[in-house]
């Protein structure tokens, strides 16, 4: 039999373990019920309930990344990064929590890294095309383009930290090496840091 003190510290220990693993409430103002429903999961282990957040988390980005009207070019990374944030902040409160399930946080990096790229380019989508357009109306763009790759790089820079992360986190856990989504995942990443240049800030 355990003795009064011990049985107190154990469970202590986990009540605390459980508060840690715990994830935070959805704000309904911010996930729709449809995005809620993905996480809305009987979840018996943590590593479900990290996973079915980052199908949260996925949902919240595509419903906002398709509310955002057309503007200004200058008005657009603003716009998108606004647009991220709820998302981005799922995420890393998935990777924050799965120090012992690093299957959740590389499926959570990997979810971080589609954001990423979809924000740049949906921004750089936001500038009208160069077809058709005069020879005057063409400086204007490419001066555009110009522009917007200068406030791209944090979002290019934090894209090639998603994939990194994936890339450190299959190499410390091999176990991982028949795992499907995971070794998508792994090639993908491996993919986007072999390309030349993949950070616009280099």
């Amino acid at each position: 039999m355990l003795k009064p003190v011990l049985a107190v510290a154990c469970l202590w220990s986990s009540v605390a373990a459980a508060d840690s693993a715990r994830l935070s409430q959805l704000d309904p103002d911010v996930v729709s019920e449809h995005c809620a429903a993905l996480g809305d999961v009987l979840a018996p282990t943590l590593q479900i309930q990290l996973e079915a957040r980052v199908s949260v988390a996925s949902c919240v980005a595509s419903e906002t990344f398709d509310h955002v009207p057309r503007m200004r070019p200058d008005g657009a990374p603003a716009a998108f990064a606004d647009a991220a944030a709820p998302a981005l902040a799922l995420l890393d409160e998935v990777i924050a929590k799965a120090h012992d399930e690093p299957r959740a946080a590389i499926i959570a990096y990997g979810a971080k890294a589609n954001i990423y790229g979809g924000l740049i380019v949906r921004v750089r989508n936001n500038i009208p095309p160069m077809l058709g357009a005069s020879p005057t109306e063409l400086a204007a763009l490419q001066q555009a383009h110009d522009d917007i790759e200068v406030d791209l790089v944090p979002w290019v820079d934090r894209l090639e930290v998603s994939y990194s992360a994936i890339a450190a986190l299959a190499r410390v856990h091999p176990e991982f090496g028949h795992d499907p989504v995971i070794q998508t995942a792994v090639r993908d990443s491996h993919f986007a840091l072999d390309a030349t240049p993949l950070s616009a800030s280099r």
